[in-house]
């Protein structure tokens, strides 16, 4: 996959590139970061226009902080992807999308990284962590906003 992204983009380094799926890896495993070349960094993706950036590293940990006084025993979602059988964890974020530098401020087309993230429905959430279910990753999105010029 990196070779492909290599292809595009050493001969037009502000090429759209994105790739998106199931990496069956956490977001800092190596087959991402140095098989793809993808970072958490922002600005390094801006400076090194061959790195990928990776905005699901936001989603490695709880959706909802720990509260004193608040249920702790209630379920909450911290990946996308549930193995029912995890013996330390049982959330990882194996579901992500990678972006090329110009969605991140090279050209008009623009990451918008607030509405980026994994859909975690009641609905959805149980159908994952129920045993008898067959599904087990929560889907993502993310959305891509265009700059209109208005010469």
């Amino acid at each position: 996959m990196r070779y492909e992204v290599d292809t595009i983009l050493l001969s037009d380094n502000s090429a759209p590139v994105i790739l998106l799926g199931d990496y069956n890896a956490e977001p800092f495993a190596d087959s991402l970061t140095t098989g793809l070349s993808s970072t958490r960094d922002m600005t390094r993706v801006r400076k090194k226009p061959l790195l990928l950036y990776n905005p699901f590293w936001r989603h490695l940990g709880e959706a909802k902080s720990y509260k004193h006084g608040v249920d702790a025993t209630t379920k909450n979602r911290c990946g996308t992807y549930y193995y029912k059988s995890g013996s330390i964890t049982r959330w990882h974020t194996f579901d992500q999308m990678l972006f090329s530098s110009c969605f991140i401020g090279g050209n008009a087309w623009h990451l918008n990284e607030e509405l980026t993230g994994i859909i975690d429905t009641p609905e959805l959430f149980n159908l994952v962590i129920d045993a008898k279910q067959k599904f087990d990753h929560l889907p993502i999105i993310s959305v891509l906003e265009k700059e209109i010029s208005h010469d």
